[in-house]
């Protein structure tokens, strides 16, 4: 059966778990699981009585303990992270966890009853006096091997997920200054690209862009906001109490087909567990309309009302689900309307500027809504050749290697054009070499024994190019025959507003010549597309078969 896991960490303690539950598994049976998962640490406490607080913290293998004065977990080097309790309830895993984070990311912390412990601190500490003597002997051992290993706590590339610089190979995101001086100044924003373009990464890395460039919000509390004064802003504590900045994650758990209550519903529902105080919501609340959004962001309802800069990822999601069912056109009219009115009524509402995130196709959930204005919007782009080389920089510098990065690097922005998707799994299959087995990637000639086959098969494995290796044979008649005829001739021309040129910008299959590398020019009225990357046109031509597709 497949599962979730999910790690966790004891108080006081540095080293993590991982539990695995079924997908149908509740919130009342994580206690269960948990102490069945380390039985022994937990022999002499009941699993009721352990505490369990939802976080997100990297697993640095650094003790961990809660705050006596607030619900955070401190690391021991003094960092400090929110932890939200976890209530029993019937509510599933799936639900109340994103599985969407990197795997090194701690998920849950457990506090075990005052006056007990948990007994792996004992043992850790016995199995510690007992090793210290050959710690620096096996540390040399290790130094000398032929064949390097990672290290156990070590950024790594992130393949298909959401980049967190904490825990990945990172480069920031080209457009992130951009974006967020538009966003600062109060306009709604759109992000978009591909799939796998990076709108979710340049999402959580605005958070953070943010919170680096305090200063301006200053300007922005004292315009609008008279509640807001100069003892706010603290950037030397990295507090950012003269504003709010919050990411509502449009996923699995948004409800878009059952009509527009539901989805206001969720929509209320997923900011309530992202910060139950600010967004409260009462125990067994009825939401049947957007009435609750609403009042999430008025100034009447707040007592101290802050300027709001709402991130939606995955605001392309509600187009996806099924655009041509009339309940669903009902959930994104009413979605665009309300966002827009809350960004022009200043008077009542906090909501200063929203920036949506997502594919191709976010454009056409709000464009018949102004504010929102394709002036405003991003093309999320792609690597550089510098941007290649300087990921794997980063990454040879965690290793015994001579990696040749200048070669290596010209190599996959060959094979990917500079796709984000593309490059990390490229990058990705070279840290597993590292990983997995004894013949790491050095050479050029190394990586190139690789391309051929290897390469090619762990991307096929990855989820979006395994869905749309599957998707290709229930193309409609005219996208079939446009990427067909870009497959065979290498290159295709077409007008803009083609609607099967849209979707196969949006799965990421072609991309305009002119936003890509190539930088070639089609006549007038027309745009020159090509394959989204040389190394994606090798797995069409060889797994399918042009003829029946």
């Amino acid at each position: 059966m497949t599962g979730k896991v999910l790690r966790y960490i004891i108080e006081n303690e540095s080293k993590s778990f991982s539990v695995k539950l079924p997908v149908t598994a509740a919130v009342d049976d994580l206690n269960n699981a948990v102490k069945a998962e380390n039985s022994q640490a937990f022999r002499n406490i009941d699993a009721k009585d352990l505490t369990l607080w939802k976080v997100e913290i990297p697993d640095e293998g650094k003790i961990l303990t809660k705050s006596k004065d607030e619900d955070m977990v401190v690391s021991e080097d003094g960092s400090k992270y929110l932890m939200t309790p976890l209530t029993p309830s019937p509510r599933k895993i799936k639900l109340e966890f994103s599985f969407n984070m990197p795997d090194e990311t701690i998920r849950v912390f457990v506090q075990v009853p005052k006056g007990q412990s948990a007994s792996t601190s004992s043992s850790r500490n016995k199995r510690q006096a007992v090793e210290e003597p050959f710690l620096g002997h096996k540390r040399q051992a290790v130094e000398e091997r032929d064949s390097p290993k990672l290290p156990k706590y070590t950024r790594r590339f992130a393949g298909a997920d959401v980049v967190f610089p904490e825990f990945h190979f990172y480069t920031k995101p080209s457009i992130l200054d951009s974006v967020g001086e538009s966003l600062l100044g109060g306009e709604s924003t759109i992000v978009c690209g591909y799939r796998q373009s990076g709108s979710s990464t340049t999402c959580h890395a605005l958070l953070r862009w943010f919170m680096e460039h305090q200063e301006h919000f200053a300007l922005i509390s004292k315009e609008k906001y008279s509640c807001i004064n100069e003892k706010d802003h603290d950037p030397k504590s990295g507090s950012y109490r003269g504003y709010e900045i919050h990411i509502l994650t449009l996923n699995s758990s948004i409800i878009v087909d059952r009509g527009v209550g539901k989805f206001w519903e969720t929509i209320c529902k997923t900011l309530n567990r992202s910060d139950p105080t600010r967004f409260h919501l009462e125990p067994m609340e009825e939401i049947t309309g957007s009435s609750q959004f609403k009042r999430f962001f008025s100034r009447k309802s707040l007592t101290n009302a802050r300027p709001v800069i709402l991130l939606i990822d995955g605001a392309s999601r509600i187009v996806q689900v099924d655009s041509s069912n009339n309940g669903i056109q009902d959930v994104i009219k009413d979605f665009a309307s309300v966002l827009k009115a809350l960004r022009d009524d200043r008077d009542t509402s906090c909501m200063y500027s929203t920036g949506l995130f997502g594919t191709e196709n976010v454009k056409s959930l709000i464009a018949h809504e102004s504010p929102f204005s394709y002036s405003k919007c991003w093309d999320c782009g792609r690597f550089t050749e510098d941007d290649v080389k300087g990921l794997l920089s980063q990454f040879a510098e965690t290793q015994i290697t001579e990696l040749d990065v200048a070669g290596i690097a010209s190599d996959i922005f060959e094979l990917t054009l500079g796709h984000r998707g593309l490059t990390g799994a490229c990058c990705s299959y070279i840290e597993e070499s590292y990983r997995i087995g004894n013949e790491p990637i050095v050479t050029v000639d190394d990586w190139a024994r690789h391309t051929p086959h290897d390469l090619q098969e762990k991307i096929c494995g990855i989820h979006t190019y395994r869905l749309m290796m599957q998707r290709l044979p229930l193309l409609s008649e005219n996208q079939r025959s446009m990427f067909i005829t870009v497959m065979r001739f290498g290159k295709h021309q077409v007008t803009p507003d083609n609607a099967d040129l849209k979707f196969l910008l949006e799965e990421g299959l072609v991309v305009e010549t002119a936003k890509g590398p190539q930088q070639m020019l089609a006549p007038d009225g027309f745009v020159e597309i090509v394959c989204a990357a040389p190394i994606l046109r090798a797995i069409v031509m060889s797994r399918c078969d042009l003829a029946i597709l």
